[in-house]
């Protein structure tokens, strides 16, 4: 993440994911994390092997950098963990719509269990939920939890000015489509076969980012599809205001893990 943030500080919380992946991948014999009518190699790989190898580096990060709260994603298992330790107040940020299956949250909760009995420990309670996600979005059965505090999502810009993706104009009255999958997900195959659905009827163009750390040839055959490195979104925002103020374009922003969804469009 360094490398995406400039000047601001970066402090240490853990291994790498590729290093927890493949412990994880140790501690279930292999079994596919993909694999959901099994949810134990998930479950294990947020509430144990995480937790296992995090949770003392973030703790000692916590203490140095004499923190007033812990913030931690609805996944992380380790930050809250932290917070009961330090007797700080937890505030959980969501992502999105939920995406985790049902099971997961109990299985969870029974392996994060042990490991607070372990330290002595209580699962701490929780001060507010952050949510990003705007309320319509979510499913009709949905109900916001009593202490929800709603924020806007606001798009990162860098710490440098940066260089916008130069593209041609779009087709007139043709929609262009925002192809990224954020900064977390490194696998290639995701947003490829992602850009292929998109760009199959050919009557559309498609911009695809591709997530940094993540290496890909730009050139692509095909007429409406362009690849770029990656951008920030304030400059992504940018590209798209410039489409939806051409008379006659259509500019529509598909987009994919941690991030929003939405639509220009110019009459």
């Amino acid at each position: 993440m360094a490398h995406l943030v400039g000047e601001l500080p970066v402090w240490p919380g853990g291994p790498e994911p590729a290093e927890l992946l493949a412990e994880n991948d140790q501690r279930t014999g292999g079994a596919d994390m993909a694999d959901l009518r099994d949810i134990s190699p998930v479950a294990s790989f947020f509430a144990g092997t995480r937790v296992g190898l995090s949770f003392d580096a973030i703790l000692r990060t916590a203490r140095a950098f004499e923190a007033d709260v812990i913030v931690a994603d609805e996944y992380d298992a380790a930050g809250p963990m932290v917070a009961a330790a330090l007797g700080l107040p937890l505030v959980q940020h969501a992502i999105g719509l939920p995406i985790a299956p049902p099971p997961l949250a109990p299985a969870m909760g029974t392996l994060l269990a042990t490991r607070y009995t372990q330290r002595g420990l209580t699962r701490p309670g929780r001060a507010a939920l952050i949510d990003p996600w705007p309320a319509p979005l979510h499913s009709p059965a949905w109900s916001p939890p009593a202490d929800r505090l709603a924020i806007r999502a606001y798009p990162y810009a860098g710490r440098a000015p940066s260089q916008a993706p130069n593209l041609p104009p779009p087709t007139p009255g043709r929609p262009r489509v925002l192809v990224t999958l954020g900064t977390v997900l490194l696998d290639l195959g995701m947003p490829d076969a992602l850009v292929d659905a998109v760009a199959a009827p050919g009557d559309i163009d498609v911009l695809a980012l591709i997530p940094p750390g993540c290496t890909r040839p730009l050139d692509d055959p095909r007429n409406n599809v362009r690849f770029a490195g990656f951008v920030p979104m304030a400059d992504v925002h940018h590209v798209l205001n410039e489409d939806a103020g051409r008379e006659g374009a259509t500019a529509v922003a598909v987009v994919g893990k941690r991030a929003a969804v939405g639509g220009i469009v110019a009459k």
